[in-house]
């Protein structure tokens, strides 16, 4: 709760997407989860008021068309008495709630759905606090993966975090946001032009979707129209070379490394 909402920064859009979310998880907590849980309306507004954590946020949200949708929620004899108000700051909570989830959650993605030649499928989220304060780099020396089936000192529903390279005292450790891109790196010949366009569209979608400029040291290579060696040298390293495999390599011990898609195995040089 306490990590950035950027909740007035979303595409109206977006914003009005994550209003219907709202009200249906809120529609959802007052009928399905409260009347199990509450005696009377005293210590239902007292559990709404503390259902979140009170942020400064919550007061500025607009929630179009709330009476309407207020008037419109199957009746339940548990909150029948409930100040408008209350209900009101019930649904802003959730709200604010919706825009963390939406920039911190993590996604936990499969081929098994489709195939390796086939782009990942996402198939669950999670919100993880620890992780969400790691830093963004488009050259990330950090790659993740999601456990997929109970193993020694794992469970389902965990992300393992691995070093993609050397790293020394000090250094910030950092992953990228967005799904590692390739196609542009797969040969050393690109025209300078190319390299600024690919930098360009990917610097904007990390405006768009997570509110802040990349000034890592791949966008500053690129945005020069210049190849960065330690993002080819993490391809070469990590990405499969099965042919059309989509898939990256990810460790399964700490001396092999198998392709998260395809499932070849190798050992780490």
């Amino acid at each position: 709760w306490i990590s950035l909402s950027h909740f007035d920064e979303f595409t109206q859009e977006k914003k009005n997407e994550f209003k219907i979310i709202a009200k249906l998880l809120t529609e959802y907590i007052l009928t399905k989860l409260i009347p199990n849980r509450i005696k009377d309306n005293d210590e239902l507004i007292n559990f709404i008021q503390l259902f979140l954590p009170t942020s400064t946020n919550v007061e500025e949200v607009q929630i179009n068309n709330f009476d309407q949708w207020f008037i419109e929620i199957p009746r339940s004899y548990s909150f029948l008495n409930v100040p408008n108000n209350i209900i009101k700051c019930l649904l802003q909570k959730v709200f604010i709630l919706v825009c963390i989830e939406e920039i911190n959650a993590l996604f936990h993605i499969t081929f098994k759905l489709e195939g390796y030649t086939y782009p990942p499928q996402t198939y669950a989220m999670g919100m993880y606090p620890s992780a969400a304060f790691v830093n963004h780099s488009c050259s990330p020396n950090l790659a993740r993966f999601p456990v997929q089936e109970d193993r020694e000192n794992l469970h389902v529903g965990d992300v393992v975090y691995f070093a993609t390279r050397s790293l020394n005292k000090g250094d910030e450790v950092c992953y990228s946001y967005l799904e590692r891109d390739y196609e542009l790196y797969q040969t050393e010949d690109i025209h300078p032009d190319e390299i600024m366009k690919s930098q360009e569209k990917r610097k904007q979608r990390l405006k768009e979707e997570f509110f802040f400029n990349c000034d890592c040291v791949r966008c500053f290579n690129e945005s020069n129209g210049k190849i960065d060696l330690s993002y080819m040298n993490l391809i070469k390293e990590l990405k499969c070379k099965k042919f059309e495999c989509k898939g990256w390599f990810i460790p399964s011990s700490e001396k092999q490394m198998i392709c998260e898609a395809c499932r070849t195995s190798r050992l780490v040089i």
